[in-house]
């Protein structure tokens, strides 16, 4: 079961990285090759890709995943311009677009909004398309 004080505390960080000028979790794609809340990006051969939603983890293991029914899942095979999106409900939402396999590589569009007001920041709406690898995220042994 997911902590319902994650979201709060994850906007927190954010808002301390300065998602308002740095957008926090493109910036953290772009230097680390994963996605925010994703624990694994599958590529397969027929050119979709499969998302795992993150269960544990330090980087968005409160968010859930929806599809693009807006329904809640655990993971979702993308085909080029499919989407789904990850949200706290309230201050942070991810929209994860496919837009092609590419050099072994899935093109994922990331748009970003947070909204930080309610612990003294502002609105925050950026997008950026990111070169991504398939990765599997190894669950932490406590």
């Amino acid at each position: 079961m997911r902590s319902a004080w994650l979201p709060v505390v994850a906007v927190g960080l954010l808002a301390q990285a300065g998602c308002a000028q740095n957008s926090a979790t493109i910036r953290y794609s772009q230097e680390t090759g994963r996605l925010w809340g994703i624990q694994t990006v599958a590529l397969h051969a027929n050119g979709t890709v499969t998302l795992v939603d993150a269960e544990t983890g330090d980087h968005g293991p409160a968010l859930t995943m929806l599809d693009h029914q807006r329904r809640a899942v655990q993971q979702v095979t993308l085909s080029a311009g499919d989407r789904c999106s990850l949200s706290d409900g309230h201050h942070v939402s991810l929209v994860y677009t496919l837009r092609g396999v590419r050099n072994g590589q899935a093109l994922v569009r990331i748009h970003e909004r947070t909204d930080t007001r309610a612990m003294g920041g502002i609105t925050n709406d950026a997008s950026r398309t990111v070169a991504i690898d398939a990765y599997t995220e190894q669950p932490k042994s406590e």
